[in-house]
C-alpha cells in the first residue's frame, strides 16, 4: 500500500507541475497577444519582444507578468516597441531603488513625461532626481511622484522648471 501511495503521490506532483506550467504559458502567450496587437507586431517581431521581456524580467529580478504589463502599458500611451523597452527598464529600476509597485511606476511615469514634455530617453535621468531628493530628505520616492503628477502643470505654466519643482515638493 505504501507504494501504491508514493505512487499516487509522485504522479499527483507530476500532474500539478504540468498544469502549473501550461497555465504560465498560457497567461504569457496571452499577454503577448495584448502587446502585440497595442504595437501591431508580426509573429516574428512578437517573438523577438517576448524573449526581450523575459530577459529584461530576468535582469531586474520581476516577473514576466509585470515587465509585460509595464511594457504594454508604455505601448498604450503611444510609445513604440524600442521606446517601451527602454521605458520599462527604467520603470523596473524605479521598482527596485524607488520602492514602486509596477502600476505606479509605470502610469506616474508616464504621466511625468507628458505633463513636461519629456522623451523617453530622459526616465532614467528622472528617477535619480527624484532618488536623490528621496534619498536626502524627509520624503519618500512615491511623495515626491504624486506632488509631481498634482503640481506639474502648474509649476509648468509659473515657468518653474522640473528641478525646481522636485526642490520644492
Amino acid at each position: 500500500i505504501a507504494k501504491a501511495f508514493g505512487g499516487y503521490q509522485l504522479l499527483s506532483l507530476g500532474k500539478r507541475a504540468f498544469t502549473e506550467t501550461f497555465a504560465v504559458m498560457r497567461d504569457v502567450e496571452s499577454q503577448m497577444v495584448g502587446i502585440s496587437r497595442v504595437l501591431d507586431l508580426s509573429t516574428e517581431a512578437t517573438d523577438r519582444l517576448r524573449d526581450s521581456i523575459f530577459e529584461l524580467g530576468k535582469a531586474y529580478g520581476t516577473s514576466f507578468q509585470d515587465t509585460g504589463q509595464i511594457v504594454q502599458t508604455f505601448a498604450q500611451a503611444g510609445y513604440d516597441v524600442s521606446e517601451s523597452m527602454e521605458l520599462a527598464k527604467s520603470a523596473l529600476l524605479a521598482m527596485n531603488t524607488a520602492e514602486l509597485d509596477a502600476k505606479n511606476s509605470t502610469q506616474s511615469m508616464i504621466g511625468i513625461l507628458k505633463q513636461w514634455g519629456l522623451e523617453a530617453s530622459d526616465l532614467a535621468g528622472i528617477i535619480d532626481k527624484l532618488n536623490y531628493t528621496a534619498d536626502n530628505n524627509a520624503v519618500t520616492t512615491q511623495d515626491l511622484v504624486d506632488g509631481m503628477l498634482r503640481a506639474s502643470g502648474a509649476a509648468k505654466n509659473a515657468n518653474i522648471s522640473f528641478d525646481e519643482t522636485i526642490g520644492l515638493l
